[in-house]
């Protein structure tokens, strides 16, 4: 896999684990006196949240993630998937939270200043199916 992007920005690292992608399907459910009344809809990728856990990023991407978040636009996320349903496809999002714990010092072969357990939570607006 690629590594993916996220409006102008290509990620140094990507997830690990990369979560299934799969679109959510709206449901809800009302209580009635003594009957449950429920309803379900299509499934939609409008207002999926899409939680990527990384065991360590570069600081700097950290850094470029948060700027966007701070800008509070929507971007495109390509993923980068080449196999698969969802391969060529990419998504409108905005990012909706990011987190992740300082750390400074050498990590693997690298150096410098990183961030660990990090969690990127994007929210994705639509889809856009491959062309």
């Amino acid at each position: 896999m690629a590594n993916m992007t996220l409006g102008t920005l290509t990620f140094e690292v990507n997830p690990n684990p990369m979560p299934v992608l799969k679109p959510r399907r709206p449901r809800a459910k009302a209580d009635a006196f003594e009957e449950l009344c429920t309803q379900d809809w299509p499934e939609t990728w409008i207002g999926k949240e899409v939680r990527l856990p990384f065991t360590y990023m570069p600081a700097t991407q950290f850094d470029d993630i948060d700027e966007i978040d701070a800008a509070g636009e929507p971007v495109v996320w390509n993923p980068q998937f080449t196999s698969g349903n969802l391969s060529g496809y990419t998504f409108n999002v905005r990012v909706w939270d990011l987190d992740g714990e300082y750390c400074l010092g050498r990590l693997d072969s690298g150096t410098g200043a990183v961030r660990k357990d990090v969690t990127l939570i994007l929210v994705i607006l639509s889809a856009i199916p491959p062309s």
